[in-house]
């Protein structure tokens, strides 16, 4: 796990560097055959504990790095039956000494800034407690915070220690080094995790405060001070509550272990983490101060074991980045509602943006600029209130001058045709207007400027593009094509006029063979890893593998269990909940109002990812990686029949490949000119085929949860959604900038139309600008904003995508229109064709937005050409006609094709005659299996009209809750054929017997004949179900003999009973 301390000029991670010289060998040998004598320790100390605290301060430095004299840092423990061992010259080695201490119980107060007391303050037995001035920081778990150690830690007697410590120290005289092997347990430990400003947080002073510097003395060499730790906690968690967003979060971890090795003055040093069985927790109650996972608490997040390392370096040694992070996971499941997730995004953003950080600068910024506010306000009231009426006077006029043009322009002029059209840079214009204080019109916001400026960029840019396209349109011709050649099959080149394929002869002279040419790779190849005419990153963060599955539920997990009272309509339903949730642990069933029947599950295996950041006088900025090897979304819905709502297609006529990953996305960022901050992206998206088995509920079900996962629900958003949006630094806005008016002024033009801006115009609003912007942004750092969208000079996905879809509707669902409705619940598709086709777009587009509306429109435009009829061929019976057409016309067109190619006109006519009876055999037997279902629902119709007691449907379900295995061939499917008839004949026996036994049991022999006889109406019916329910799986052995990729198929679509 570590590795060895002494060799400080080595990097390597492994344990298998270790050297042994001769003296090595011979001294061993001396100490295994003569071994030492144990001798006495010089000193042992020993202290019990009952009950102590120590307090300690620590220095507070400023951003310069410089101690304060007037504030310091302090941090209390509390120790509750405790023990310090303390041992020098262990036994009779002057070099070798040990530290132990244990506590069975202990508390860790901090306080990151505080005034230094001009007393010593006194401590007696009565200042143990909280005390005021500090926060709770490491404490024992609460009850509620459930781990396999509840109970087991902290109750003294026979339980387990809370902290034990370790620390062994030896020096080596020969080599002056000194090794420090420490070695920390915590167990049952809860630490209250707060962020805090620099230089103020529990850690980093703890850090500091240890930091003990040798004074030089004169001759003496100060030894290489090594240290090796090793930090293991059991049954621990990380409690967060951020300040200004309503929710909590805890951490839990069962197992978590860090190692590292720490030399002085070494290049490099490498620390590692692994985590055992770890859980993430949120909640929305903030009004209980106590922990109760159980019950106030939803596991949104479990992982089974991940293993992160990062290696850091000084930048000296160019062949290692100065951050190297490696993450590694087997498995991580993300189990969330709608609400939960979404509550897991904003406190995912919320940290990223240091929210409870950027509070605390607020405020006390805010304190600062008080006082003198207050006393420049009564001076300024005057002048701005004199501003604002000459500000809303001068509008006053504007608007009724624009009123007035607005009106001249609309009447027409003498010389004007009937049927001319209106100019349409005539209309309303647009105004700045600018007091003398701000000339930007009230806009000081430099990010704000920079996009004004853009915006009217692409506005008047737009003008012009628009009108020179008008200008050009009217001298294009479709007689511009005729200079060029079609080629019909690109890559065989031109086809000679007789038709027969040629042989390019490139050279005369006889091939030689060169062994050896290309060099044979040493080992698989890392698909990670940047070419290697690229320079070594300056940091570099792997995802090396990854696997992936997120549980989306329906209903809510923080409201109300609304969920219930729908389950109870159905006695089915009731069964299939009670029976999921009993096999589900608690962590997993959420929330009161989550719906278990409500699931679809996104599984991601082996997901690699890598982000590598550049030097900033290289051509590559940075380079990101994202390969995932598969991409499963399987349909969890009790009432849908479907299991895999979308995975990665395959058949014998398109093969999977072995090594090929489904998704690959690379994008390398570049700066085209060194001295400039901008970049460039080119990204590359391959996407391998996909299969689509969509049902109308799962589709609606995503549509919902993605929506209001967005946010964009038409209900009012709630308190905890609101106090985070306040909370949010980007939309917060200060009251003055509130208060001033807008700098633009439209009248006579609805807001939701485009203005139309002249060129002269952008350009004046420009110059204007201009000043402003250049000025905020020279004093401003050359690093891009982060709110800067990115600029894709190269967009490629290749190769094309096939999507082959199946979809089945269920219901009418009039919200979305009429016509939509109606398509959405009547529409039945099996096996449409569609095509993603090759983008490859080199203009360049600015931004996520622009590049996804590209490539929609793009595919939509193609769908809409050219696959329509591919799409159309899915709906009903259509399929199994168009597969009877395709199987008539390769009867007749393989022969043809064949002669035209090498004249073996008997080859062409078994292909065509083989193409013909595949199509048409399986194109019957789909349009008789569609013919027998038919029967079979129409029998099990009439069998629930007569039949007194259950239905069919209910007993065939009782019986087989799922479809029953397709059969591999015409054996198999004749085999369950019998099956069904023989379980059918014997259902049928067994309620007549049991129908006569319970009315004879009630009314004696008139009773016995009744129930008879109300039975002989549904057991005619009865043999009608079971022959075409026998049909039906005799076709089936037949296709799936013929074509053996429609069983798999049929696996992978269809729901099992083990499902």
């Amino acid at each position: 796990m570590c590795k060895s301390g002494l060799a400080e000029d080595s990097d390597s991670d492994s344990d298998e560097d270790n050297m042994y010289t001769i003296h090595d060998k011979k001294r061993h040998k001396r100490k295994t055959g003569h071994p030492r004598q144990r001798l006495q320790s010089k000193i042992g100390v020993s202290v019990s504990i009952t009950r102590g605290r120590l307090t300690a301060g620590a220095s507070l430095k400023d951003e310069s790095g410089a101690v304060r004299k007037d504030k310091h840092g302090e941090f209390i423990v509390d120790i509750e039956d405790g023990t310090l061992l303390s041992v020098t010259s262990y036994e009779g080695n002057p070099d070798l000494r040990y530290l132990c201490i244990q506590s069975n119980r202990a508390t860790l107060y901090h306080t990151g800034c505080k005034d230094i007391p001009s007393t010593q303050p006194s401590m007696d037995r009565n200042t143990f407690g909280h005390p005021a001035d500090t926060e709770p920081t490491i404490y024992q778990s609460e009850p509620g915070v459930v781990t396999k150690l509840n109970g087991q830690v902290g109750k003294r007697g026979e339980c387990l220690d809370m902290v034990s410590v370790a620390v062994k120290v030896n020096l080596d005289t020969m080599k002056n080094v000194k090794e420090f092997l420490v070695a920390v347990g915590i167990r049952g430990a809860t630490l209250q995790h707060r962020i805090a400003l620099a230089g103020q947080g529990w850690f980093p002073q703890v850090l500091d405060f240890l930091d003990v510097t040798d004074y030089p003395v004169l001759g003496y060499n100060t030894p290489t001070v090594v240290t090796e730790l090793h930090v293991h906690l059991w049954g621990c968690a990380v409690d967060y509550r951020p300040l200004n967003l309503r929710c909590r979060a805890l951490l839990a971890v069962e197992a978590f272990s860090i190692s590292s090795n720490i030399i002085a003055n070494s290049p490099t040093s490498l620390l590692r983490f692994i985590i055992d069985d770890g859980a993430l927790y949120l909640s929305d109650n903030c009004n209980t101060t106590l922990v109760d996972l159980k019950k106030n608490y939803v596991c949104v997040m479990d992982v089974g074991m991940l293993d992160l390392s990062m290696r850091t370096s000084d930048g000296k040694d160019k062949r290692y980045p100065k951050r190297d992070l490696r993450v590694s996971n087997n498995i991580l499941h993300i189990r969330t509602c709608s609400d939960s997730c979404r509550v897991l995004q904003q406190l995912i953003t919320y940290l990223a943006n240091d929210g409870d950080l950027v509070c605390k600068v607020e405020k006390s910024t805010s304190q600062q600029t008080l006082v003198e506010s207050e006393e420049e306000g009564s001076a300024d009231d005057a002048q701005s209130n004199s501003d604002l009426s000459d500000i809303s006077e001068v509008n006053t006029l504007m608007e009724e001058a624009m009123q007035e043009s607005a009106t001249s322009k609309n009447a027409k002029p003498p010389g004007t045709e009937p049927g001319s059209k209106p100019d349409q840079t005539s209309g309303d214009q647009v105004f700045f207007v600018a007091d003398d204080d701000n000339p930007t019109g009230g806009c000081t916001d430099p990010e704000q400027l920079r996009q004004i400026t853009a915006d009217m960029t692409e506005s008047g840019a737009s003008v012009t593009s628009s009108a020179a396209s008008g200008e050009g349109a009217e001298g294009s011709s479709d007689e511009d094509y005729e200079d060029f050649c079609i080629i019909d099959d690109p890559g065989l080149g031109i086809v000679p006029r007789d038709g027969e394929p040629t042989v390019q002869t490139y050279t005369d002279q006889p091939i030689r063979i060169k062994d050896n040419h290309f060099a044979r790779p040493l080992g698989k190849a890392d698909q990670l890893k940047a070419p290697d005419h690229f320079p070594q990153a300056l940091y570099r963060y792997t995802l090396r593998e990854m696997s992936l599955v997120w549980h989306m539920y329906g209903g809510k997990d923080f409201g109300e269990a609304v969920g219930k009272t729908r389950k109870s309509t159905s006695n089915l339903k009731k069964n299939s909940s009670s029976s999921q949730t009993s096999k589900l642990v608690w962590q997993a069933r959420g929330g009161q109002g989550r719906d278990l029947d409500m699931l679809m599950e996104l599984q991601m295996n082996k997901v690699r990812i890598q982000y590598e950041i550049f030097p900033e006088n290289t051509t590559q900025a940075s380079r990101q990686i994202v390969i995932i090897n598969d991409i499963e979304v399987r349909d969890r819905l009790a009432s849908s029949e479907i299991n895999k709502f979308l995975y990665q297609y395959n058949s014998e006529s398109m093969p999977k490949q072995t090594h090929a990953n489904m998704v690959v996305i690379k994008a390398l960022h570049v700066r085209p000119d060194p001295k400039l901050p901008s970049q460039e992206c080119t990204l590359k998206v391959s996407v391998q085929p996909l299969r689509l088995n969509v049902d109308q509920n799962a589709l609606f079900f995503l549509q919902r949860f993605f929506i209001e996962l967005s946010g964009s629900t038409i209900n009012e958003p709630s308190s905890s959604q609101a106090a985070a949006a306040s909370s949010s630094p980007e939309l917060s806005s200060s009251p003055a900038k509130a208060s001033t008016p807008p700098p633009v002024m439209t009248v006579g033009q609805p807001s939701t139309e485009t203005l139309h801006i002249e060129p002269q115009e952008v350009l004046i609003m420009f110059d204007e600008l201009r000043e402003t912007v250049e000025g905020e942004t020279a004093s401003k750092d050359n690093a891009p904003s982060p709110s800067t969208p990115i600029f894709f000079k190269n967009f490629l996905f290749s190769p094309d995508v096939p999507i082959r879809l199946d979809y089945h509707g269920k219901m009418v669902d009039m919200g979305h229109g009429t016509v939509a409705g109606l398509l959405v619940g009547l529409a039945q598709l099996n096996s449409s064709e569609l095509r993603l086709r090759r983008l490859n777009y080199k203009a360049g587009l600015l931004g996520y937005d622009k590049l996804v509306s590209y490539a929609l429109s793009e595919w939509s435009g193609d769908i809409k050409r050219n696959q329509l009829p591919s799409i159309l061929g899915g709906v009903g019976p259509m399929h199994s006609l168009v597969q009877l057409g395709q199987g008539i016309k390769d009867l007749f067109w393989l022969p043809i094709e064949q002669y035209q190619r090498d004249g073996r006109i008997v080859r062409g006519l078994q292909r065509g005659a083989s193409s013909f009876t595949t199509s048409t055999t399986m194109a019957a037997l789909e349009l008789t299996n569609r013919l027998v279902q038919s029967v079979q629902y129409a029998a099990e119709l009439a069998y629930d009209m007569v039949s007194p007691v259950q239905s069919a449907r209910a007993r065939s379900q009782s019986h087989r809750t799922r479809r029953t295995p397709q059969p591999a061939d015409i054996r198999e499917g004749v085999a369950n054929a019998v099956e069904v008839v023989r379980e059918g004949l014997s259902d049928t026996a067994q309620t007549i017997v049991r129908v006569a036994s319970e009315e004879h049991e009630q009314k004696g022999v008139t009773g016995a004949v009744g129930g008879v006889l109300r039975q002989i109406p549904p057991t005619l019916v009865q043999p009608f179900i079971l022959a075409s329910e026998a049909t039906s799986n005799v076709l089936g052995g037949m296709r799936n003999q013929l074509v053996p990729d429609a069983r798999r198929e049929e696996h992978e679509k269809w729901k099992s009973q083990d499902d």
